[in-house]
């Protein structure tokens, strides 16, 4: 036994200053911004979605494990009296339009570099209310997909007077998204 127990030593010492060789980081995943327009988005050509791409080492490669903090900014949404808005985190007039974060932070990644996430904004009727985000993150080419966001405004509501009531759809937004942004 103690001759077994002596034959592990210099297997563990071999390991650890294989370890203290090895590059900071080596065997670890990387990060890559994403930044890019959607059809129908806000003015002054701002971009419209931007996420950050995180991926895992697998057999010497890096490959895509999920979409970290999707954002998007300026989505037209429009209302069945024909008035639209901008669905983003500013909320006021006269602002540029601000990011706005889908609520789920992680979306994995399917094997063949396809994402798909719905959220419901409310406990109502989660089929036709909340924000829907599509993607596809080829191994070239810059990553595309759709957004949608719906949902229904109070006809009380303070924005109502404006037109701003019912049951408000952008429908499916396409995006592009470059590596990088």
């Amino acid at each position: 036994m103690g001759m077994h127990m002596g034959s592990r030593a210099p297997i563990a010492a071999t390991a650890a200053c294989v370890a203290l060789l090895l590059p900071a980081g080596a065997g670890a995943g990387t990060s890559t911004s994403y930044e890019g327009p959607a059809a129908g988005s806000a003015p002054e050509g701002l971009p419209s979605v931007k996420f950050v791409l995180k991926t895992k080492k697998k057999n010497g490669k890096q490959v895509p494990k999920l979409v970290f903090r999707f954002q998007s900014r300026g989505i037209p949404v429009f209302c069945p009296s024909g008035q639209h808005y901008f669905h983003d985190s500013s909320n006021s007039a006269g602002l540029p339009p601000g990011y706005f974060d889908y609520p789920i932070v992680e979306i994995p990644i399917s094997k063949k570099g396809q994402f798909s996430q719905y959220t419901p904004f409310s406990q109502g009727d989660p089929s036709n209310e909340g924000y829907w985000v599509t993607g596809s993150v080829p191994k070239h080419g810059p990553a595309t997909g759709t957004v949608r966001i719906a949902e229904t405004l109070s006809s009380t509501g303070p924005a109502a007077g404006a037109g701003y009531s019912g049951y408000c759809d952008s429908g499916e937004v396409a995006w592009s998204a470059d590596r990088g942004g």
